[in-house]
């Protein structure tokens, strides 16, 4: 559990704020970015929850409406299992940016999943392989999502505990939140980052530097590739140092 919040954060880099003055709005436009920056980076530990299990109709494809956590922002990991054996068969299921509609071909086990915001303006939905269910047959897909944050930022609640962040990694969103009140006012300090097409890595200078190498340190203390993952080609930490990947809001 939390005990920081974006107050304190704010009182922790009061000292680098000389001749800055923002106003309680830019206060919170700012913590809420800093945090929306941390969240949007990598899939954490603390961001992740487990998908309603979605019980497979035959030929169905698309599921809407409850299969969708109000909170869903994305697919981690997934999985077909068969249900009325013992033990239950579990099969890895692929995440795609798309599958087709097929109504013509069926497949049992499925073995392709993706969300689609398209199927429904609110919710979105999830598209499956064209499943073959028969008679006696019964198996569901379950799985792991990353949701939005609980909270979101303004001037009215600074004071609020961060809700999910774990405290360990307070000294990083101060690292983000200066750099994006820099940025917030134009001071020069906030720094810029510059893309090497012939290298393909970016390079960061200024208070964005600070920041995006706390990030890297948190991601690599984050990675759990010497383990089984949900991520076994790239783990937590891949998307660091390795490839100077840039996520900017």
């Amino acid at each position: 559990m939390a005990n920081y919040s974006p107050n304190d954060a704010l009182l922790y880099i009061t000292p680098q704020l000389a001749n800055v003055t923002l106003d309680a709005t830019a206060k919170g436009t700012c913590a809420d970015n800093a945090q929306r920056m941390l969240w949007n980076i990598s899939p954490w530990r603390w961001s992740r929850k487990t998908l309603p299990n979605i019980t497979l109709v035959d030929a169905q494809q698309e599921y809407t409406g409850t299969s969708v956590p109000s909170d869903f922002m994305q697919l981690i990991q997934t999985e077909c299992v068969r249900t009325d054996s013992t033990p239950n068969i579990v099969w890895e299921m692929d995440i795609k940016g798309f599958v087709y509609a097929d109504p013509q071909t069926k497949f049992f086990p499925i073995r392709e999943i993706c969300f689609l915001q398209e199927l429904n303006t609110q919710a979105g939905g999830f598209r499956m392989s064209n499943p073959s269910i028969g008679t006696g047959v019964t198996a569901i897909v379950r799985g792991v999502y990353r949701f939005t944050p609980s909270v979101k930022y303004t001037s009215a609640n600074l004071a609020t505990a961060f809700a999910e962040q774990p405290d360990q990694y307070f000294h990083v969103y101060c690292e983000v939140l200066l750099y994006f009140i820099y940025r917030y006012v134009g001071d020069p300090r906030a720094g810029q980052a510059q893309y090497n097409r012939k290298q393909r890595r970016v390079a960061y200078s200024g208070q964005l530097a600070v920041a995006m190498d706390a990030i890297d340190i948190m991601l690599e203390a984050e990675d759990a590739s010497d383990t089984d993952t949900i991520f076994p080609v790239y783990p937590l930490g891949y998307f660091g140092r390795m490839t100077g990947r840039s996520i900017l809001p």
